[in-house]
C-alpha cells in the first residue's frame, strides 16, 4: 500500500481536486492507497471539507499536533502511515499527482527514493531562479545531490524513512536532510520528470526570500554536521534479516542488528588519531633536543612492555598445566547417550567458489553420528556464485540438506553468511563447519556432553583441531 502524506494549510479550494486526482490515478492503476492529511491549523475551511471527504477516500485527517510547518507536518504524518511505500506530495496542485503510482512501481531493489525533478517550471523568475540556484549549488556542488531536492513530490520505501530517521530543525529543512541521509546510508535515489504547473487557486504560503535564507543556513549547517553511520532496520520486526549499517554512500547489510560500535566500520576515532599524534611529536622533539637520552629511553620503554609480554604468557602455561581447559568425554558416556532424547543440531557451511570439495563435505556429514531427522545442514550459497548453485543442483541432496541462497550484500564476508544463515536455523545446537572439513564422526555428540558439563552461563565451545596434509 502508498501512504501518501499531504501536509495542508488553508487551502480549502484545491484540497478536493487533489483528492479526487489521487483517486482516479490509484483506482486506474488497481493501487492500494491511503491519504494522510496533516492540517497545519487552517483558517479557512480546509478543515471542514476534510471533514466531509473522509467517508469519500481512504482518508485519514489530523490536525498539527507540533510546530507550525511543512517539515513538521510531513514528520507527524509519516509518523501515522501504515504503507510499505510512502509519498510526500503538496496541496497546491502544482505537483501531478498521477504521477505518484508511476513513481510506485518504479521503486525496485536499484531504486529507494524516486524525486519528481521539476523538469517544465512554470513559476515567477525569481523563485525559479532561486530554485535552480539551490538545486546547482546546493544540492549537487556541496552533497553531490542530482536531484531537484526540493520538490515537494517525492515517493520512497518506508525502509529508507526508518534508516534515516530524524527530526527537522524548522519549518522548511526537511528534503536536503532526508536525501542526503538516505544517500549516506546507501540508498538509491532516482529522479522523474514532471512539469510543475503554476498556482491557479489560494495562496502560496512560500515567502520566496525568507524561506531562500532559512534553506541556505539550513544546508550550510548540515554540511557541518557530523552524520554516524545509520541503521538499516530488519525487514520483518524480530528477524535480524536485511538489517545492517549505512555509510558513506555504501549499504552493508550484515544481517545483525549490532550497533556499528563494535564494528570495523569506522578506523581510529578523533582522540586516537590526536594522540598518537601527540606522542610521535613528543618523541621527534625530544630526539631533537636530546637523541642520546630520548633513545635510552625509548629502549627502556620497550623492554619493560617485553618483559611484561613473557611474565604474562608465563602466566598463561602455568594456568594451562594447573587446570587444562580441555572437557573429556569417554567412550562409556557416548554410548549412553539417548538418542530419542538429542535436540536438533544445525550445521552452518559458508561456501564461495567451492563446488569442488562440496562431494567430500556432504560424505563426511553422511558419517556423522547423529540422528539424521534431528540434523539442519544448510549450505550458504553467495547469490553471484554461480558455479556452486549449480554443482549443489546437480548433486541429490539428503533431506537434513537445505541450499540457502545468501543475497548479495555488502560486505562479502564469512560472518555475514553465517548471520543470514543463523536467521533460517532450526536447531538448538549450532555449528560452522569450512567445506573442507572432515568432522570427527562423534564431535556433535561430545558437545552436546560437554554443555552437560558446564556451567549455564557457557554459550560455546571450542573444538581442538587436528590437521592433515
Amino acid at each position: 500500500m502508498v501512504s501518501i502524506v499531504v501536509p495542508t494549510y488553508n487551502e480549502q479550494e484545491n484540497i478536493k481536486k487533489l483528492l479526487l486526482l489521487i483517486h482516479h490515478a490509484f483506482n486506474k492503476n488497481l493501487q492500494d492507497y491511503e491519504v494522510i492529511v496533516i492540517d497545519d491549523r487552517s483558517t479557512d475551511n480546509t478543515w471542514e471539507i476534510l471533514q466531509r471527504e473522509e467517508a469519500n477516500f481512504p482518508l485519514r485527517i489530523f490536525q498539527k499536533q507540533g510546530k507550525r510547518g511543512k517539515s513538521n507536518s510531513l514528520f507527524e504524518g509519516f509518523q501515522k502511515a501504515r504503507g510499505n511505500i510512502l509519498a510526500m506530495i503538496d496541496a497546491d496542485l502544482q505537483y501531478t499527482p498521477e504521477a505518484i503510482p508511476q513513481m510506485a512501481r518504479a521503486l525496485d531493489a536499484n531504486c529507494d527514493v524516486i524525486v519528481a525533478n521539476r523538469k517544465r517550471y512554470h513559476a515567477s523568475p525569481l523563485r525559479k531562479i532561486l530554485s535552480r540556484g539551490f538545486k546547482h549549488f546546493f544540492g549537487k556542488m556541496l552533497f553531490g545531490l542530482d536531484s531537484d531536492i526540493q520538490s515537494g513530490l517525492k515517493v520512497f520505501k518506508r525502509e529508507v524513512l526508518e534508516t534515516v530517521k530524524f527530526k527537522p530543525h524548522s519549518a522548511w529543512t526537511f528534503d536536503l536532510e532526508f536525501l542526503h541521509r538516505a544517500r549516506l546510508a546507501g540508498f538509491q535515489i532516482k529522479n522523474i520528470d514532471i512539469t510543475f504547473y503554476p498556482r491557479t487557486s489560494g495562496r502560496s504560503q512560500i515567502n520566496v526570500l525568507k524561506n531562500g535564507f532559512e534553506l541556505a543556513t539550513n544546508a550550510a549547517s548540515l554540511k557541518l554536521k557530523r552524520i554516524h553511520p545509520q541503521h538499516i532496520p530488519p525487514k520483518v520486526i524480530g528477524s535480524m534479516l536485511g538489517a545492517g549499517v549505512g555509510f558513506s554512500a555504501k549499504k552493508y547489510i550484515t544481517h545483525t542488528t549490532l550497533p556499528h560500535q563494535v564494528s570495523a566500520i569506522r578506523g581510529f576515532l578523533l582522540w586516537q588519531k590526536l594522540t598518537i599524534a601527540a606522542v610521535l611529536a613528543a618523541i621527534s622533539i625530544s630526539f631533537y633536543m636530546s637523541t642520546l637520552t630520548t633513545a635510552i629511553v625509548l629502549v627502556a620503554i620497550l623492554s619493560t612492555i617485553y618483559l611484561l609480554d613473557v611474565l604474562f604468557n608465563f602466566a598463561l602455561i602455568a594456568k594451562s598445566l594447573y587446570s587444562p581447559p580441555e572437557i573429556s568425554i569417554t567412550g562409556d558416556e557416548l554410548s549412553q547417550v539417548d538418542e530419542k532424547q538429542l535436540p536438533t543440531y544445525t550445521i552452518l557451511c559458508p561456501l564461495y567458489k567451492e563446488a569442488a570439495v562440496l562431494p567430500h563435505f556432504l560424505d563426511a556429514l553422511d558419517k556423522l553420528d547423529w540422528p539424521k531427522d534431528k540434523l539442519d545442514v544448510l549450505l550458504l550459497l553467495e547469490e553471484d556464485d554461480q558455479e556452486t548453485q549449480e554443482a549443489v543442483s546437480r548433486l541429490s541432496l539428503p533431506s537434513y540438506v537445505r541450499p540457502i541462497i545468501v543475497p548479495q550484500s555488502w560486505p562479502k564476508t564469512k560472518p555475514k553468511a553465517c548471520n543470514f544463515g543463523l536467521s533460517h536455523a532450526k536447531g538448538e545446537f549450532l555449528v560452522i563447519y569450512d567445506a573442507e572439513d572432515v568432522p570427527e564422526v562423534d564431535q556433535l555428540k561430545k558437545a552436546y556432553l560437554a554443555f552437560q558439563k558446564t556451567s549455564p552461563n557457557v554459550v560455546c565451545l571450542q573444538a581442538k583441531l587436528n590437521y592433515y596434509n
